[in-house]
């Protein structure tokens, strides 16, 4: 199969650093993506407009954390099968994935279109935004057979080894929602509306370029390799899918539901702490990347190395992409505490409340300690999750909600809003802690050789 890459062979650190880049870039541009599409609600459609939208976020969070669920477990799945050579079955179990995901989408677009109206009533959305909100929340499910089947398509793209296709479908994704946007919102004023159709159609496109090239490059997929097509094959796909999937996607709705719990205790402190909180959760956005992007290849190294049943190879990845996000880690805090005002006038006017700034500022301090955390258990979390070790993440993750809520009300009432950024630093410390003796006790082999 073309464009594939074994990362069973070759040094760990230059695999994972070329593996990551293309991953990296594809975040960075999401996220300028993201920026101008909201310069452009918030410019030519209005305030309200934008708030419409950004209010429906932990909605979309939610829904799409099945996605993201779905795609790492079959990233899981078809990087360990491709790296212990089982290159026959891929064609089916690939093929399985993405039916079921797409099956699987359909159905949760006709649940959340009519059960739209009733997520906006749970979050207590203004009725001067309620009724743009809806619209957009509606569009947007529409095409969420588009947003699941991108996510799982790019998985599979980088489970075989490939980042750099990914990288390219989102680019012209992100592109043409650019121009559509201009498009539909410039020259025929269809406002929230035409952002949200801007989106559906992006997306469709992409999808569809996405299943052409898959459907090309898997008729390469059988010509060589080994493997054996078991009774009931598919069945078992689907079950090991879940196995896999089921707890990725509880972890990732864990965060979100941790993202809600802390939007609505800084909340409580007025317009200024929201200000500040908004723009320096946007560069902690930026600041993670970097190590987000290490997790994303770390598992797909490891996936592959534990399915060729090369466990010290596997943890070995491990620590190079530990040792590579304490670097990044560091880097990161230096930057921060250089330039913390320097950082928030990216998206903060000057002329901002004075309390902002000595708000955001806290913030930043409380970064500098959690990002050292955060580095060691996104390393931790990609050795678990890439060798099926999963299941325990949801604990962890539950965990370490649990604390945040727990610290931050109780550092509220000494720091007011500061104790929310206590919470922060304690809740990534307890989950840190026990992914690392999750990987310290050595289960997470015991797990990959059961695959």
């Amino acid at each position: 199969m073309s464009k594939t890459k074994d990362l069973t062979q070759g040094h760990p650190s230059k695999i994972l650093l070329m593996f990551s880049l293309p991953i990296f870039m594809g975040n960075i541009l999401q996220q300028l993506y993201s920026t101008v599409d909201s310069v452009i609600v918030g410019q030519f459609v209005g305030a309200y407009s934008l708030g419409a939208i950004g209010t429906t976020f932990p909605i979309t969070f939610m829904v799409v954390s099945i996605a993201t669920g779905l795609s790492n477990g079959a990233a899981i799945l078809i990087g360990q099968s491709f790296g212990g050579g089982q290159v026959k079955n891929l064609k089916k179990m690939i093929s399985v994935c993405v039916i079921s995901t797409i099956v699987l989408s359909a159905v949760l677009t006709v649940i959340c279109f009519f059960t739209a109206p009733y997520m906006l009533n749970v979050i207590k959305v203004s009725r001067r935004i309620y009724d743009e909100a809806l619209i957009y929340l509606q569009v947007y499910f529409t095409g969420l057979v588009f947003t699941f089947t991108y996510n799982m398509i790019s998985s599979v793209f980088r489970a075989l080894g490939d980042s750099k296709t990914p990288l390219v479908f989102l680019a012209v994704s992100s592109v043409l929602n650019v121009i559509l946007d201009l498009y539909f919102v410039l020259s025929l004023s269809m406002g929230v509306f035409g952002v949200a159709v801007a989106t559906v159609i992006s997306q469709g496109i992409s999808f569809v370029l996405q299943i052409v090239l898959l459907l090309k490059r898997m008729k390469h997929l059988s010509a060589n390799g080994s493997g054996v097509q078991e009774k009931d094959f598919a069945k078992k796909i689907l079950l090991s899918l879940a196995r896999l999937a089921v707890p990725g996607t509880l972890q990732e709705m864990t965060i979100g539901i941790n993202i809600f719990i802390t939007q609505a205790f800084i909340n409580s402190f007025g317009p200024n702490a929201s200000t500040a909180y908004t723009a320096c959760g946007k560069i902690e956005n930026f600041a993670m990347m970097p190590m987000i992007s290490m997790m994303i290849a770390a598992t797909v190294f490891i996936a592959q190395n534990t399915g060729a049943k090369q466990y010290e190879r596997a943890y070995t990845g491990f620590k190079w992409a530990l040792a590579i996000n304490s670097i990044i880690a560091f880097i990161i805090a230096v930057i921060i505490f250089a330039a913390p005002r320097q950082l928030m006038y990216i998206f903060l006017a000057k002329d901002a409340a004075r309390e902002v700034f000595t708000i955001g500022s806290d913030y930043l301090v409380a970064m500098m300690i959690y990002v050292f955390f955060m580095g060691v258990l996104f390393a931790g979390d990609a050795l678990l999750k890439g060798s099926g070790d999963v299941k325990a993440m949801v604990w962890f993750a539950a965990a370490s909600t649990i604390t945040k809520i727990a610290a931050s009300y109780i550092g509220i009432q000494f720091w007011g809003v500061n104790g929310i950024f206590f919470g922060g630093v304690c809740s990534w410390l307890v989950e840190m802690r026990c992914v690392m003796a999750r990987v310290l006790s050595g289960k997470w082999r015991k797990r990959a050789r059961k695959n």
